[in-house]
Formats: structure tokens, C-alpha cells, sequence
């Protein structure tokens, strides 16, 4: 007899696992027990000498007690724990995916611009500039720049006919008695009587006139220099919609430079020397000479779009069955963000592989390994790398047994150049302590971490030197008082152990960026 889930004998609260009950030998009638109640339900199905079914632990941690009565006779019992790991899939994947559009939009807005990332603040230290913040001095300047263009717009002469009457004529232009001489619609018969009419002679009878026809000119502001702008500027309002209506109020800081954006250019295209004017067609070239007000004006709407181009591949084509993927995307840019408010800035060039920046959309391209090491520049000449899903390998003597792959490698190389390596893995998943005091990882992610930390090296004639200094775990955990007094977190400083790292918690964020300081120091 065998009576076995498909799934790992440990369980969490709200999962669920098949349950298969199967007489091997003789024959009889099964009949199984769940926490004392009968399985006999729809649940469950019995199938000649088996009986299986899908069992639903339900959202509370404990234990689950299995009997199985062969002829009403107790042959089997068995107890599996479901340990509370209670994760928020849906609200965690929906917070991930808007950090990493973030984070993305500041590396491939920011990497090329390295000097703009820098600002001096009122105590004259220099602070990193993030995504929103550039994005906002940009909206700023291209605000007061329709601001003078609207003042004094491009503009160019254009030549209207009209017929008006005598009264409204101004009797400058020279075809109007031409006019008037070859339209006998305009005539009018004269009376005897004196009046304000100007006579015409034709033949032995008088007529006067009632209008004439003038041609005017005037200054027009659909010009293709106002079209373009006015074209990208729609773009841009666009864009700014399209991604406002996805945030929720969670990230009203973002959401809030979008409306600025939406409502504030609307209220441009509104004025009078802009209202008049038609969009320039995609397939309608750029003017070749255009004021420098113009010129600035249109760079910084393709900066501004390019910082609102929706985000595609790698972590943006996830479903929510890979959470956990997602996670490890997540902690990998997170690791970058946290080295940026550290005073670290992008490397210029070295993020064009990891993004494609086009006017249309950022796409996203991680790779395995050195292909997708993002390069920052620290502030005592210090250099990091970022490497996601580096492999060690034996054939390069990377490794002593098997090939190894860590999700994150942090490689830090000071001035003088020496170079230290940290492993991280990014593991959805927790668990309760003994004490239930804290949420901590699974004892065996802390003993995948003592692999890594033995076992990757570089083989030398002296013999295997290995190089990580540290290999911690990432989980998604609140950051509780309790947890710093566990063994996992007391064991950090001997370069073993685990950080909370939760999705959609900026307190976690805040303590990991502090906990990060200590890797440069170890």
C-alpha cells in the first residue's frame, strides 16, 4: 500500500497537492481520514483499488493527520506540516513589475547622461539624481520653454482673398478696381440723388458699389516648425495617459508626473497660437532650419518620451507563475537602485547590451552572465559589477565539483585594485522559526549558500583559492525586530546568512541598503 502527495512532504498554507491512496497487494476496501473526517467527497475519487483526489490545505498553518482503514481497520497514518508562508503573489508581482519599469527608465534614461546624474545640494554634496527627479527638471524646462514660444511663436505670412463690404474695405489693395471693373455682381444702379457711393460709368448709366474683394496677409502659425511641435507634444500626452492609467495610488509619485505632464501640455495646446495648428503626419519631415527655442523644445520631448516608453522583454513578459522568476529580476535591479542612493552612478556604454532604447519602447535584455553586468562607478574610485546568473564552471576551474550559478554577484573593486565577490540568491519563499518569532528562509537555501561560498573558486597551481567573501539569502520578509536576533542574520558578519528583501516594503529596502554598506567594508 502506498499513500504518498506528489509534491514536497512540507507544505504551505494555500496550496494545494494530489493525494493518491493505492492498494498494492490483496484485495479489500480503502477508506481514508483527513484530520478525522471522512474523504468521501467530490474532492475525491475512488477508482477500482485506488483512491486519490486534490487536497486544499487552507489558509491556516499546522499539521494535517492522515488515516487509512483498509476494511475499516486503521493500516496506515501519516502527518504532513503545512508551514505558514502566506506570499501575496498578485500585490507583490504588481509591485515588482513597477519598481523594475522604474528602475529600468533610470538606468537606460541615465546611463548615457553620467553627468547629469550628479547635482550639488544646498550643503554642497554631490546627490544622485533618479529617474523622477530628471524627468521632472526636464517637464520643467520644456514647460517654460512653450511658455516663451507661445509668446512669440513661428510664424509666416499668408494671403487670404475676401470679399468685404465698403464699409470694412481698407482700400489699400491695388486689384480692387480691377475687381470691381470685371464683377458687374458687385454693381449697384445710382439714383439721382447724391449719396456715399463712388460712381462706375458704364455706357450712358451710373453705378456705384456695395463691396469689393481684397487681398490680405496676415501671419499664420501652422507652419511646419509649430506642427512637429504640436505633433510631439500630442505623443507625449498620450504616452503620459497610457501609463498613468496602470499605476495605482501605491506609486502616486510616478503616477503624479504623468498627470503634470498630461494636463499641463494640454493646457498649451489650448492657447490661442497653438489651438489653430494641425499635427505634422508621422511621414512629414522635420523643418531643416528651426529656432533654437524649438530645437530644445523638441529634444526634450523625445527625452521625456523616451523616459515614458513602455517597458518590454525579459521580466516584462512574466505571467504570475513566475513570481519567483520576477523576484530574482527584481533583486538583481534592486541591487543597482541601492548602489545608486550610495552616491554610485551608471558607467557610461555599459548598460547599451542590457537595454534597446527606441522612441516607441524600452526593451529589456538580460542575459546569463557577463553579458548583462551592469558597471557603477562608486565615489572613492570604487567599481562594482552586477552580474545576474553568472555560471562557475569546472571546465574554466571556477568550480571544484559541478557547475554553479548564483542568481546575483556583486564584484567590488576598490583604487588599489582589489577585488572582493559576494553570492546572493533570491528565494520566494519563507518560513516561520522555531520560537514562531520571525519569518526566515529555508534551512536549505542557508546550506546552498555554504556551497557556494566553498565551492567557487579559482583552481591555481598553489591550489583551489576560493573567492566569495559572503553568500546570503534574499526572502520576502518584513524587516521584524525579532529576525536580527536569529542565527541567520547574527551569522552575516561571518559572511553566511540571509536579509529580508519584501516587495512593495520600503522599510526592507531601506535596512538592505544599510546592510549593503557592510559588504564594502568586509
Amino acid at each position: 500500500m502506498s499513500a504518498a502527495p506528489d509534491n514536497d512532504p512540507v507544505l504551505h498554507e494555500q496550496t494545494g497537492c494530489n493525494l493518491l491512496v493505492r492498494l498494492l497487494h490483496g484485495e479489500g476496501v480503502l477508506r481514508l481520514e483527513i484530520d478525522g473526517r471522512p474523504a468521501e467527497s467530490p474532492a475525491f475519487l475512488r477508482e477500482g483499488r485506488a483512491l486519490w483526489g486534490r487536497l486544499d490545505t487552507g489558509g491556516r498553518p499546522g499539521r494535517i493527520h492522515f488515516v487509512v482503514y483498509l476494511n475499516d481497520t486503521e493500516v496506515l497514518h501519516a502527518d504532513i506540516d503545512v508551514r505558514p508562508a502566506l506570499l501575496d503573489y498578485e500585490t507583490h508581482f504588481q509591485a515588482m513589475r513597477t519598481d523594475l519599469e522604474r528602475i529600468c527608465r533610470t538606468l537606460a534614461f541615465t546611463a548615457s547622461r553620467g553627468a547629469r546624474t550628479q547635482a550639488q545640494t544646498e550643503r554642497a554634496e554631490p546627490e544622485s539624481l533618479d529617474f523622477l527627479q530628471i524627468a521632472q527638471t526636464h517637464l520643467t524646462r520644456l514647460l517654460h520653454l512653450l511658455q516663451t514660444i507661445l509668446a512669440q511663436p513661428h510664424r509666416r505670412l499668408a494671403i487670404r482673398h475676401e470679399i468685404r463690404p465698403v464699409s470694412l474695405a481698407r482700400g489699400h489693395d491695388p486689384d480692387t478696381a480691377l475687381y470691381l471693373l470685371r464683377t458687374p455682381a458687385v454693381w449697384t444702379p445710382l439714383s439721382e440723388e447724391p449719396g456715399s457711393l463712388i460712381p462706375l460709368q458704364a455706357g450712358n448709366r451710373r453705378f456705384g458699389y456695395t463691396a469689393l474683394q481684397e487681398t490680405l496677409r496676415y501671419p499664420d502659425t501652422n507652419t511646419p516648425a509649430n506642427r512637429c511641435l504640436v505633433a510631439a507634444l500630442n505623443h507625449l500626452i498620450h504616452r503620459a495617459q497610457a501609463i498613468s492609467t496602470t499605476l495605482d495610488r501605491t506609486h502616486s509619485t510616478y503616477r503624479n508626473l504623468c498627470d503634470r505632464i498630461r494636463t499641463r501640455i494640454a493646457r498649451i495646446l489650448r492657447e490661442a497660437p497653438l489651438q489653430s495648428v494641425v499635427p505634422a503626419t508621422p511621414s512629414e519631415p522635420p523643418p531643416l532650419h528651426l529656432d533654437v527655442r524649438y530645437t530644445a523644445a523638441l529634444s526634450l520631448c523625445r527625452e521625456l518620451s523616451y523616459a515614458l516608453a513602455p517597458c518590454t522583454g525579459g521580466p516584462f513578459d512574466l505571467s504570475y507563475k513566475d513570481t519567483a522568476l520576477l523576484y530574482e529580476y527584481w533583486t538583481w535591479l534592486s541591487f543597482t537602485e541601492a548602489l545608486l542612493s550610495l552616491g554610485f552612478t551608471p558607467k557610461p556604454g555599459t548598460s547599451n547590451h542590457l537595454f534597446h532604447l527606441s522612441q516607441n519602447k524600452l526593451t529589456v535584455r538580460p542575459i546569463q552572465g557577463e553579458a548583462s553586468a551592469i558597471h557603477l562607478v562608486g565615489p572613492e574610485e570604487q567599481t562594482t559589477r552586477i552580474l545576474y546568473n553568472k555560471t562557475y564552471t569546472v571546465r574554466e576551474g571556477h568550480s571544484l565539483t559541478h557547475d554553479l550559478r548564483p542568481d546575483i554577484i556583486l564584484e567590488i573593486q576598490n583604487a588599489s585594485g582589489t577585488r572582493s565577490l559576494f553570492a546572493f540568491d533570491a528565494k520566494y519563499r519563507r518560513q516561520r522559526s522555531s520560537g514562531d518569532t520571525c519569518w526566515t528562509p529555508l534551512p536549505e537555501d542557508i546550506d546552498k549558500m555554504h556551497t557556494y561560498r566553498d565551492a567557487v573558486g579559482q583552481v591555481s597551481p598553489k591550489g583551489f583559492e576560493r573567492t566569495l567573501r559572503a553568500a546570503v539569502v534574499l526572502f520576502p520578509s518584513p524587516n521584524e525586530p525579532a529576525y536580527r536576533d536569529h542565527r541567520f542574520y547574527r551569522s552575516l558578519p561571518h559572511g553566511i546568512g540571509a536579509l529580508p528583501l519584501l516587495p512593495g516594503n520600503p522599510e526592507t529596502l531601506t535596512q538592505f541598503r544599510h546592510e549593503l554598506q557592510r559588504f564594502f567594508t568586509l
